[in-house]
């Protein structure tokens, strides 16, 4: 029987002034009456930075790691898994949030930012025990 585990990612300041700033870009251009032109970056910018809030999600399975963010969909199987440490890069990534891991192996690297941070640890630790904790994870795994 298949167990899997979803954690959402977490949702920072990163993400939310930007998307802030583009509803109020929407809502100025059209404060003097609807125009399709001007209301169609904004709008694309908006409902592409929904479906990004609404998608991005961590699975952890019995055979491994999906990431899923928009257009994006990656797997790592657990066997690959080498490390994990914490980051704060600024480079693109199925992120939400500036607080991030870095999860690194044989299929290179991945930065998440998942919302139950001790879970996500313990769901990876429990499928791949060879995983190495750095920065002070190991400490979630600690019970």
């Amino acid at each position: 029987m298949s167990q899997e585990q979803r954690f959402r990612s977490a949702v920072g300041w990163s993400f939310k002034i930007p998307a802030l700033f583009v509803g109020v870009a929407l809502v100025v251009s059209q404060a003097q009456g609807f125009n399709p032109v001007s209301a169609l970056a904004p709008g694309v910018s908006l409902a592409f930075m929904r479906w990004l809030y609404v998608s991005t999600v961590y699975t952890v399975t019995e055979r491994g790691l999906r990431v899923q963010a928009g257009p994006l969909n990656r797997w790592a199987e657990a066997a690959q898994l080498e490390r994990v440490r914490p980051t704060t890069t600024v480079l693109s990534a199925p992120a939400l949030s500036l607080d991030r891991l870095e999860i690194t192996g044989t299929f290179g690297s991945l930065v998440v930012s998942p919302q139950d941070r001790a879970g996500f640890i313990r769901a990876l630790k429990r499928i791949a025990p060879q995983l190495r904790l750095e920065g002070g994870l190991d400490s979630f795994t600690a019970a």
